[in-house]
């Protein structure tokens, strides 16, 4: 009975309902805390009884200095003396005793009451219960640390979980539940493996349990899958935890969600893939160009030829004048067009470097120029040159470029040129630094940097230069791990350095035109990107409604090596936006939370004044889904604000300067190369149309059929080159996004006829015949009336080039709704299925050919599209093979 009782209390302070269930598992504790199949066994027996006893006992709270007294008043003599032995930490005392902890003075005291009166049989049952009431009690306390541990690990501090030493779930809280979607009783037991993700690569677990298993923390980011099967990415920190002996008793750690904030760096990386990739296009766009202009050139230049044969009819002095403005125009193409070309060649250049002796370069530079240097009088002094680590094909373009620049932009004097290199005296290992000097005309200092821009030209005037060998140059040291600038002042001539690798150096190479991947720069210790991003300071706007974290983070931002030309704090949106209003910022820096509005709604108010305002925005941890709201409301960035206090801060902050200046540059190149092909390629190429007009229809000289012939193949390509100038010239306005609509209401009817009308002779030359499906009523819609002629004509220029002769091509309209419905059909070849997809991309020509061999400039289609597009149109294509398009 008295071992029943003992059970009772057991059961009592360990909170069970169902007592039996509660000895049955003390049964167990007992045999292996105890060893003894005894105490065991009286556990099971006394479980066969009823329960009698406290079972409404509760433990006290009092410490053990409140209840001694009220504790040796009621206890044999034994355990007083135990009790006393237990609280000056005896090692005598009762068993029961010290099978409890220090601290437990409810339990003594329920214990205490208990033994009165106990025979020696019972006591020594005692001694054996005494692990199992131990435990009963330890369960308790448990459950009650466990509550002020729910109390303190509320949804605020985020997912966080209690493993045992092997990874089984103990303590899961809310934040936890609700974001993995299990309940707690459903993980308790299972271990962290019900979590992953499944995916291919499972090292990133093995290293996980490998670390912490072995008693050390482990930190990382890994792929996990909801109860649901969703996949979400988890920023996990695992530690754990130990006890008096160092052994690891539990694992804890913390979960967050950082899902939105991937997502968000995903449309960042996408944002400089596009860069990258619109970098790595701009040499493959002007090298796409060149090709494309340089045959319609050679034709030119063939047939050109065969019109002053000795054995055709000699032309008139008019007619030979118009044969030689022909000419010369052909010579400036081609001379234009390689320039361009070469510049591409520079940037998609990878051959392996090695070992290179410039000496021998520079001699063979000289070689090539020894006729412009004699015509100029040119003295060409060459130091000793260093072996270096490069590609000789790319330093003779190097060298070139550098020395004819100095032979064409000469003084009044005899050009003189030096050439030399020493050691760099910033980085004497691994680097030289080179120099071509010359007495010429010089530069202002505005221009210092100006030149090395492609299609730049000082002046304009002079020679027939594009502006190509200075940014050949660049190019050339840049894909050396170099640098290049020039020292230069009017009238005193220019010193252009550069820095080239020692032949055993490691080089790492820019991995495009504007954009630089971090490599080194000799010269000042940074990254190149750091270098060039130094030499320009910065303005900067700060918004922070809190004063403190203002200052913080105005104080790491000056500290830093970010050069800052003006920094200003706005505490409140109205103050930002009114100094948005005033000045013009570089960047503002945007924090989430102010006291009259929040970051995006300012955000969002100053972009639609100023749709190109470029705003990094900042807020806590946790807010990464705001993050995915600020991108997406047009932020060039998303920063957490513990990062802004950091040292980091200068370099976010520079590296999105960097992309927006990244971005600005290949808008200016697309821009200058517009101008470039509009002025350099258009004008030459619009002479050799006219003047061949001129030799067929107003010359007046009788021309051979050979010779007529030949004049109109001339006239065909220069015509093909001007709609390619404009096809290019139009792509780039749509690329930098200056193609500008001017609507109106019209009639698209009259739009159709006209269209026809043009493309009548163009039908008529291979018999194809043109109709029209119009509806009597007036189809009036708001348009650019130029931009749709121009679609009209490429699709039907594009249809009559498919179609075989003696076909016909029809253009049509229908009213839909409110919508309206072009289409030109054609009895052509059709289109294979799986390359409809492509027709509307840059450049692209399907596998169906022209049927008499007509060019295309590959860009009609995608401007098309793009004209299209911004009518907030649709167009579709409907073909099949052999049943046109």
């Amino acid at each position: 009975m008295d071992c029943r009782w003992m059970a009772a209390v057991a059961s009592a302070l360990a909170g069970a309902s169902d007592t039996k269930d509660v000895l049955t598992r003390a049964a167990d504790q007992a045999r292996r805390l105890t060893g003894s199949v005894i105490a065991a066994a009286v556990v099971r027996e006394a479980g066969q009884a009823p329960m009698v006893g406290l079972a409404s006992a509760t433990p006290l709270r009092e410490p053990p200095a409140m209840v001694l007294e009220e504790i040796l008043s009621d206890s044999p003599q034994e355990l007083k003396t135990g009790l006393r032995a237990w609280l000056q930490g005896s090692a005598h005392a009762h068993p029961l005793i010290q099978a409890l902890e220090p601290g437990h003075a409810s339990a003594c005291l329920l214990l205490a009451k208990a033994t009165a009166g106990w025979d020696e049989a019972t006591r020594k049952l005692t001694g054996l219960l005494a692990p199992i009431v131990s435990l009963a009690i330890k369960a308790q306390l448990s459950r009650d640390r466990l509550s002020l541990l729910e109390a303190s690990l509320g949804s605020d501090t985020g997912p966080f979980f209690i493993t045992d030493p092997n990874g089984g779930f103990i303590y899961v809280n809310p934040a936890f539940e609700r974001l993995t979607g299990y309940t707690r009783q459903e993980l308790v037991g299972l271990t962290p493996r019900v979590l992953v993700a499944g995916k291919a690569d499972s090292r990133p677990y093995r290293d996980l349990w490998k670390t912490v298993l072995s008693g050390k923390a482990w930190s990382g980011e890994l792929t996990s899958r909801k109860k649901t099967g969703e996949l979400y990415e988890a920023e996990i920190s695992i530690a754990p935890v130990r006890d008096g002996q160092g052994r690891v008793v539990h694992l804890t750690g913390r979960q967050r969600d950082i899902t939105p904030f991937k997502h968000v760096q995903l449309q960042l990386k996408e944002k400089l893939r596009e860069l990258d990739s619109l970098n790595a296009g701009l040499d493959s766009f002007a090298a796409t160009v060149s090709h494309s202009l340089k045959e319609p050139v050679r034709t030119i230049d063939a047939f050109a030829s065969l019109i002053s044969q000795h054995d055709t009819p000699v032309l008139s002095q008019k007619g030979q004048e118009a044969l030689k403005v022909i000419r010369q125009s052909v010579k400036i193409l081609k001379s234009r067009i390689h320039a361009l070309m070469k510049l591409t060649r520079v940037g998609k250049d990878r051959r392996a470097f090695g070992p290179v002796e410039p000496g021998r370069v520079v001699r063979e530079v000289l070689r090539t120029l020894a006729f412009t240097i004699r015509s100029t009088r040119a003295r060409v002094v060459v130091g000793k040159l260093p072996q270096v680590l490069g590609s000789p094909i790319l330093l003779g373009e190097l060298f070139q470029s550098l020395v004819a620049n100095a032979l064409q932009f000469g003084g009044p004097a005899a050009p003189e040129i030096r050439i030399g290199a020493q050691r760099c005296p910033e980085d004497p290992v691994g680097w030289y630094r080179f120099h071509v000097k010359d007495n010429g005309r010089g530069l202002a200092e505005a221009d210092t940097e100006k030149v090395f821009k492609v299609f730049y030209r000082v002046d304009p005037t002079a020679g027939d230069g594009i502006g190509i060998g200075l940014p050949i140059a660049r190019k050339v040291v840049e894909r050396h791990g170099g640098r290049i600038w020039v020292e230069s002042a009017p009238g005193q001539g220019c010193t252009f350095y550069f820095t080239l690798p020692e032949p055993h150096a490691e080089v790492v190479p820019r991995r495009g035109g504007a954009r630089i991947s971090g490599q080194w720069s000799p010269s000042s210790g940074r990254t190149e990107e750091e270098s060039a991003l130094a030499r320009r300071p910065v303005d900067l706007l700060l918004v922070e409604g809190d004063s403190l974290d203002a200052d913080e983070i105005a104080s790491a931002l000056k500290s830093g090596e970010l050069p800052i030309s003006q920094l200003d704090i706005a505490p409140t949106a109205i103050d930002a936006a009114r100094l948005v209003q005033e000045r013009r910022y570089d960047l503002v820096i945007l924090e989430h939370d102010l006291p009259d509005s929040t970051g995006l709604e300012l955000m969002r108010q100053l972009k639609r004044d100023k749709p190109t305002l470029a705003v990094l925005m900042v807020a806590g941890r946790g807010d990464e889904r705001l993050a995915v709201s600020a991108i997406q409301a047009g932020a060039v960035d998303y920063v957490p604000k513990d990062e802004l206090l950091a040292t980091t801060l200068p370099m976010a902050v520079l590296s999105v300067v960097d992309r927006m200046e990244s971005a600005r540059k290949i808008d200016q190149i697309k821009t200058d190369f517009a101008g470039m092909v509009g002025h350099d390629l258009k004008n030459p190429s619009g002479n050799i149309v006219s003047y061949a007009d001129f030799l067929l229809n107003d010359c007046g000289d009788p021309l051979s059929e050979g010779q007529r012939a030949a004049v109109i193949r001339v006239r065909r390509n220069a015509a093909f080159m001007l709609d390619l100038i404009a096809d290019v010239l139009d792509t780039v306005r749509i690329e930098s996004g200056k193609l500008a609509l001017f609507p109106k209401r019209i009639d698209l009817r009259e739009l159709v006829r006209d269209s026809v009308e043009r493309s009548a002779f163009l039908a008529s030359e291979k018999k194809i015949r043109l109709s029209t499906d119009l509806p009597c009523e007036p189809v009036v819609a708001t348009v650019d009336p130029g931009k749709m002629i121009q679609v009209l004509n490429n699709l039907l220029s594009n249809a009559i080039k498919f179609s075989n002769p003696e076909s016909a091509v029809q253009v049509g309209i229908r009213k839909e709704g409110a919508s309206v419905n072009l289409w030109v059909k054609d009895r052509g070849p059709g289109i294979p299925e799986s390359e409809v997809a492509k027709l509307f991309k840059k450049f692209y020509r399907a596998s169906t050919r022209p049927t008499r061999g007509e060019k295309g400039t590959g860009l009609g289609l995608y401007i098309v599209n793009e004209i299209i597009k911004l009518h907030s149109g649709v167009i579709q294509v409907e073909t099949a093979l052999g049943q046109g398009s």
